[in-house]
């Protein structure tokens, strides 16, 4: 697999491939770290322009590390500057990318707005990608991240009672799993806002998850297709987010009937034409997009006990 195979660099008004992303492409070889970097570096300026109208100064900016094992994490906290002095609930977000491309510095203006339109801290981490790091180690860093937020909630102002985990694709894919793993330690997450998570890997048809996995076998572990997870039920309550044009608008339509069928409370808003990766793009189903998932954050985290 090459740089060019992957549908992520959209135009800010649609998924067509402008002039300078494909110039970008051209240039872009295998899957090394440099050629993963450079990409990465790409699509931080490509989202600068495309955001120029836009800022991220109405939240204060931090940082934040985690450890897992020798692996120092890094992350970045928002916080909305008209809510000094006041506890927040928390939100842990986790990037897409496939498990292989992207990181946390692509999603600070998603992540600045959902701060300042829930009310709440959101903690934007990064964790270790495929090749070089597969399964279960990119799981491994995410639930290390929630772990050092419940710690150091105190220090940004937030709420380590009241958390929510977040992600889109890959980084919903992995926030299922972090809270499959909370669970078995029954640690409360509150709620699950995501935006087509990979939910059921098929190793037939994702060159991705190929990258990510050892074996075949690990296909079926429900720490890497929550479809598989035994106990739906016992989920959290959760909203998943998808465009009808979406490469995984089945296996999300499955999941979520599972979840329904097992009394799961789960919701499903489907924006109509828009394909994988829209909440990135600056349309007005991309800016909604985010306004929904902030607004049932805000619901879910803000309501009295």
């Amino acid at each position: 697999m090459k740089i060019q195979d992957f549908p992520l660099l959209f135009t800010p008004h649609g998924c067509e491939l402008s002039p300078e992303a494909q110039t970008f492409i051209e240039m872009e070889g295998e899957l090394t770290k440099e050629n993963i970097e450079a990409f990465n570096k790409g699509r931080i300026a490509f989202l600068k322009d495309w955001h120029k109208n836009e800022s991220i100064g109405n939240v204060e900016r931090r940082s934040f590390g985690y450890q897992n094992g020798d692996y120092t994490g890094e992350g970045l906290v928002y916080r909305p500057r008209d809510r000094k002095g006041e506890i927040l609930p928390a939100v842990v977000y986790y990037h897409g990318g496939a498990w292989i491309t992207l990181c946390k510095e692509c999603y600070e203006y998603e992540c600045a707005a959902i701060a300042e339109q829930a009310g709440c801290v959101v903690f934007n981490v990064d964790y270790r990608c495929a090749p070089f790091h597969k399964f279960p180690i990119p799981v491994e860093d995410c639930y290390a991240a929630l772990s050092a937020v419940r710690e150091q909630a105190a220090d940004y102002g937030a709420d380590a009672g009241h958390i929510a985990l977040a992600g889109d694709s890959a980084g919903g894919n992995l926030a299922l799993a972090v809270t499959l793993m909370a669970r078995k330690k029954e640690e409360r997450i509150d709620y699950l806002a995501l935006a087509y998570p990979g939910v059921g890997i098929d190793l037939e048809t994702d060159a991705f998850a190929r990258h990510y996995l050892n074996s075949p076998k690990e296909a079926d572990d429900p720490l890497v297709s929550p479809i598989m997870d035994r106990h739906p039920e016992k989920l959290p309550p959760l909203c998943i987010v998808i465009g009808t044009c979406d490469f995984l608008l089945d296996q999300n339509l499955r999941y979520i009937r599972k979840l329904l069928s097992a009394g799961a409370d789960a919701e499903l808003e489907l924006y109509q034409g828009m394909p994988h990766g829209f909440i990135q793009m600056t349309t007005p189903p991309g800016i909604d997009s985010i306004r929904l998932i902030s607004e049932k954050i805000r619901t879910h985290l803000w309501k009295e006990e």
